[in-house]
């Protein structure tokens, strides 16, 4: 059994969706397995998990993640990495067995062929470990190679932005973009294996060159039902990318862009390359060329010298704004980083109440955008138990529960909480 589990962004997801097809499909035949299987299925149990530290939180959950897997699966050999295993090393080879293997992130790329060794070696790789990132489990026979619905490709990799907060740049310095010819090729791969919806990732995204002209390529890949992009700045959300957007309808009218803070004095201090200002009238430039647009992003709440008028700022710029989806972040100081110098420390019960005010307005935005559809037809990517996805990021339960991996037409009859409910035309 192979057990992977991913924390973090969606660049670690598509990073653990890209080790387990890479596993699959390097493995040696069964047959010159013989005697290692029980079944149809090893008996080796391979954990590994792509860990996270954007936050403090994510930090602690991947320790807590490493301790529980250890305690699952007391036979298992697990292989830990991403970028908490970069950032605090010691820590995580304190945490692990003396047969399990921490990977850094500069060696992901190697952690199918470890696998691999594992698989036709049980006993192997002892020493490996000195060879020196939401919970998304994946669980699974080591061969079985089942289509899902929807899959993230990672295309580009590394951040030099370097605002004052994040401590991703210092964890992935290493600025790699998977060539086009290459993209295509592996979306290919994708469409082929039963994927309807892929979704394209990166640490920084937007820095892909002529990522407009890789859009436009792929867009037409046969089979290819959707093309989604994940997070992408602000600056490089430009008129040419909305333009592909508004006429190609394969390409999701979906953009999540990180906003952070609506307080121009707040954006400086983090080192964000733009003013609120720029990121309302980009908002409406891309209301004006595409029908209700999903417009997702990210929010700090609590930034060292954040004021009370600072955070009525990014109040009110969301409600101009209108977002479908607010992800919000309390503060969290990264060692390391140019935020953690900063004095101006907010009292922790200030950034509560603040993150329950923007999370209040968030749900209310995000019912909204969802009553914008009640009556409407719309297209939903059914992935699990009669539930789905349309273009624009809706989470809709179908009634009559339709098979999962097919895009059905549906009218939007009521809203609930998180999702939409409608029936099948």
């Amino acid at each position: 059994m192979l057990n992977c589990v991913s924390i973090g962004c969606k660049v670690n997801q598509a990073e653990m969706e890209e080790i387990r097809s890479k596993v699959c499909a390097d493995l040696p035949d069964p047959e010159s397995l013989r005697g290692r299987q029980s079944g149809t299925r090893f008996q080796t149990q391979i954990c590994v998990l792509n860990t996270c530290a954007v936050t403090s939180v994510s930090a602690a959950k991947s320790r807590k993640l490493i301790r529980r897997l250890i305690r699952e699966y007391p036979h298992s050999r697990l292989i830990v990495t991403g970028c908490y295993a970069q950032a605090e090393l010691e820590v995580v080879r304190g945490l692990v067995r003396s047969s399990d293997i921490v990977v850094l992130n500069n060696e992901k790329n190697r952690i199918p062929e470890i696998v691999g060794s594992l698989v036709a070696s049980p006993t192997s790789g002892v020493n490996a470990q000195r060879t020196t990132h939401n919970v998304r489990r994946i669980t699974h026979d080591i061969r079985d190679d089942v289509a899902r619905t929807r899959v993230f490709l990672k295309i580009q990799d590394g951040c030099k932005n370097f605002c004052s907060y994040c401590i991703v740049p210092f964890l992935r310095s290493q600025i790699w973009c998977m060539p086009p010819e290459e993209v295509e090729s592996e979306m290919k791969r994708l469409v082929r294996n039963g994927y309807q919806e892929i979704v394209l990732t990166g640490v920084n995204l937007g820095s892909y060159p002529c990522l407009v002209e890789l859009i436009e390529r792929v867009s037409g890949i046969e089979g290819l039902k959707r093309l989604r992009l994940s997070s992408i700045e602000l600056n490089d959300v430009s008129d040419e990318l909305i333009d592909r957007m508004a006429k190609n309808p394969v390409i999701c009218p979906h953009l999540h862009i990180p906003l952070q803070s609506g307080s121009d004095r707040i954006l400086k201090k983090m080192n964000r390359n733009y003013k609120a200002d720029d990121f309302i009238r980009r908002i409406e430039f891309i209301k004006g060329s595409i029908e209700n647009p999903s417009i997702t992003t990210d929010i700090i709440v609590g930034f060292p010298g954040e004021s009370a008028d600072d955070f009525q700022q990014t109040l009110g710029i969301c409600r101009r704004v209108g977002f479908s989806k607010v992800h919000i972040f309390p503060f969290s100081a990264r060692k390391g980083t140019r935020a953690e110098e900063m004095k101006d420390r907010l009292p922790p019960e200030t950034i509560k109440k603040r993150f329950i005010l923007l999370n209040n307005l968030a749900q209310k935005l995000s019912l909204r955008y969802r009553y914008l559809f009640v009556g409407k037809e719309e297209e939903v990517l059914v992935e699990d138990a009669g539930e789905g996805f349309t273009q624009r990021y809706v989470r809709v339960k179908v009634e009559g529960n339709p098979q999962p991996n097919q895009i059905v037409r549906v009218r939007i009859k009521e809203v609930g909480n998180k999702y939409v409910r409608g029936i099948v035309v």
